[in-house]
């Protein structure tokens, strides 16, 4: 049954990885005492051809959030008090608030009501110190907001818990009983002959398309709590089997609970829960445990079904379906083990007709209608495919189309029509002829700005109905709207922009409030 577990396991995983141009990846699946296998695929670095071993190492981005809090919990009931404020271990830690103070669980459960942060440079005291310039966006414990600077901010606060270097920290809590031997809990520029080159799209001013040109993603430097770990296949396995294990050898039963308990929902995730820097969720009616991660050209994903008792790590040097492969792994692993039918991967395709029809905006017209399997947009006699994108979205090659996705809206089961950047088509053709007035703040804000920061490298505010929509260059969306104080709040995050216009003209810088400046530039 296993043998013909990976059999399917690699035909899936082989597929998928091509179809999204990955260019390499490694996967290992273990139970509770043992690593079951791993599988490679692809190349660790294109320009000489080395293909990704097992031991080649991957930046494993934010699931080295659950590492951190592995880490901190070894203090609690000595010199760490959960519930305590911040400002107890941080005394220069600051956040305007009308609130209650933020404590440590708060910053471990995304719950402290701050923003997420810009990784404006990679060193993390000073993004923290940013903090006091904004203000807490909910009372602390109410509300998720994924936050890197709360885990940024732990990262310190172990560091001031034991007198020594996060990295260090770690690799005496985690890696060494865990036998990590070959990970690394910081990203420097000292060569690892084994590390593979991380890759990311050439166009990052736009949506990225599977198959689209990849170029080596810049190395960041970093060393901080929420995602510095370089690690393999045959280390991450060892650290799911901890999952399977409960935490066996690593956290204390009391310890164990704390990590996983069920603090809050997560938006947007059926039945899934945040704990400690680690996610929980039901599946088939197992519960599930994991976490995903991203850095600059690395996507990696894992998954333990705490039931079943099997798990998976699923390790990526550029995009690529990462928690894809992981769940279907895990869902093979566990059908495989219990001697049931192998379930075949869950192919079902987004039904295409409701989008259908013709759309106008002030400007123009545009007929969208189902050929096949794919979704068609024509504009004239000119027919391009629109693909499948994040929450009901599409995206396209197109050179015109492609710079924004198109995000559909629904008024109750119909489409009322689709966002794309500064226009909007309506499904009515009458109400594409209502005007819209320009908001008085919006006058020289819309433009293209950039920095040199390679998490968050560009944006576009546009004007929509009447609106400014901040679009940041991978297509994600986030409106615009004043405070009263001259700035704006981001959608509905906690984060606020400023808009600099120092020739009294159009602004030519555009300033987060938690740092990190970005300026107008030439390209439109």
């Amino acid at each position: 049954m296993l043998e013909e577990m990976w059999a399917r396991l690699d035909q899936f995983a082989a597929r998928r990885l091509s179809e999204e141009g990955t260019p390499g990846a490694a996967i290992a699946l273990t139970d509770r005492e043992r690593t079951l296998g791993m599988k490679t695929y692809g190349h660790s670095d294109l320009a000489v051809g080395a293909p990704v071993a097992e031991d080649t190492l991957f930046e494993i981005g934010s699931i080295a959030k659950s590492f951190t809090a592995i880490a901190l919990l070894a203090d609690v009931d000595r010199s760490l008090d959960l519930q305590a404020p911040v400002a107890t271990y941080l005394p220069w830690f600051e956040v305007r608030s009308g609130f209650e103070h933020i404590a440590i669980h708060h910053l471990l459960s995304h719950t402290g009501g701050i923003t997420t942060g810009r990784d404006f440079t990679g060193e993390a005291a000073y993004q923290v110190w940013s903090l006091r310039h904004t203000d807490a966006a909910w009372a602390p414990g109410t509300r998720f907001h994924y936050s890197n600077l709360g885990f940024k901010a732990l990262g310190l606060v172990l560091e001031a818990l034991s007198g020594r270097p996060y990295q260090e920290v770690i690799a005496g809590r985690v890696l060494r009983p865990l036998g990590m031997t070959k990970t690394h809990a910081a990203i420097t520029r000292v060569p690892h002959p084994s590390k593979a080159v991380g890759y990311e799209p050439v166009a990052d001013d736009r949506p990225w398309i599977p198959g689209a040109p990849l170029v080596p993603a810049p190395l960041v430097e970093s060393a901080t709590g929420d995602g510095s770990i370089v690690s393999c296949a045959p280390d991450m396995a060892r650290y799911v089997r901890m999952f399977l294990r409960r935490g066996a050898g690593l956290l204390t039963p009391h310890r164990w609970g704390l990590f996983t308990q069920q603090v809050i929902p997560i938006p947007g995730r059926n039945e899934g829960h945040y704990g400690y820097g680690v996610a929980t969720w039901k599946q088939d009616g197992n519960t599930h445990m994991g976490h995903g991660g991203s850095m600059p050209g690395f996507q990696c994903e894992i998954d333990a079904d705490l039931d079943a008792g099997v798990g998976a790590a699923v390790l990526l040097n550029g995009p690529g379906p990462d928690r894809e492969i992981a769940h279907y792994a895990v869902t093979l692993a566990a059908a495989a083990i219990a001697g049931h039918e192998l379930p075949e991967p869950d192919d079902s395709s987004v039904d295409l007709t409701p989008y259908e029809g013709t759309y106008s905006s002030a400007n123009s017209r545009v007929v969208v209608s189902v050929t096949g399997k794919s979704l068609l947009m024509h504009l004239g006699r000119e027919s391009i495919t629109l693909h499948p994108w994040d929450n009901g979205g599409f995206v396209t090659a197109h050179p015109e189309w492609g710079r924004f996705p198109l995000t559909f809206e629904r008024s109750g089961d119909r489409i009322a029509g689709f966002a794309h950047g500064g226009e909007y088509f309506f499904s009515n053709e009458d109400e594409a002829s209502r005007p819209f007035q320009p908001p008085e703040a919006g006058h020289g804000f819309e433009g293209h700005y950039r920095s040199h920061n390679p998490w968050y490298s560009n944006f576009r505010v546009v004007l929509r109905r009447s609106k400014l929509v901040l679009v940041w260059g991978w297509g994600e969306e986030m409106a615009l709207h004043p405070t009263g104080d001259g700035w704006f709040g981001v959608g509905e995050s906690p984060d606020k922009v400023s808009f600099e216009a120092p020739t009294g003209k159009d602004a030519l810088c555009v300033r987060f409030a938690a740092g990190g400046d970005f300026y107008r530039t030439f390209t439109p």
